[in-house]
């Protein structure tokens, strides 16, 4: 669902939505292309930082959704020329203000820096024996009486085969050595694999 409040709408493959090219470092930019006013918008939000506005923002073609939909490749082009030398965030931040609905396209390390992210508590710090404390990933949702999210590290190489053998699939003490043993369990890597 869109912040508007409608579903989007598909045209065979493709979304009303066009990833835009940032600069080289990042990822892109989605900005949405449903709204009557969006092309509109982005010639605003171009001319106020741009020399110029690109005239072709301002054509008849791009006045509605199904003339956007059709000349997408070429309205892309026009944003990705826009885009393209500009931080993701600074690009969303005048779009935005311009009226034209746009967020980055984020990439793994750009979750660790979300201030929004980590208002919303989406981090757990976990400590591992072998790696040190880092934060993972918790869930896109919380719930009102319980901590949903990580909170035990990943564990170590043969951690559990004991408890498993033993506790879920009745091996005995023996059983489980002979095991050990014979190569098909361990605590430790074997030495062609370090």
């Amino acid at each position: 669902m869109h912040s508007h409040g409608r579903r989007p709408t598909y045209e065979g493959d493709r979304l009303t939505i066009v990833a835009s090219p940032v600069h080289e470092d990042d990822a892109g930019l989605a900005v949405d292309l449903e709204l009557r006013d969006t092309a509109g918008n982005l010639g605003a939000s171009a001319g106020a930082t741009l020399p110029r506005t690109p005239p072709r923002l301002a054509a008849a073609a791009f006045a509605t959704l199904a003339g956007r939909l059709a000349a997408q490749d070429e309205l892309a082009a026009i944003i990705a020329g826009w885009t393209r030398p500009r931080d993701k965030l600074a690009a969303e931040t005048l779009l935005q203000a311009a009226g034209v609905p746009a967020a980055p396209v984020q990439q793994a390390n750009d979750a660790l820096a979300s201030p929004y992210l980590a208002a919303r508590g989406f981090f757990a710090d976990i400590t591992h024996p072998d790696a040190g404390t880092h934060p993972h990933q918790g869930l896109s949702f919380h719930f009102s009486k319980s901590f949903a999210g990580p909170t035990t590290p990943a564990p170590r190489l043969g951690e559990h085969t004991e408890v498993v053998l033993r506790d879920l699939l009745g091996m005995t003490d023996a059983e489980i050595a002979a095991l050990a043993a014979a190569g098909t369990t361990a605590d430790v890597p074997p030495a062609s694999a370090a």
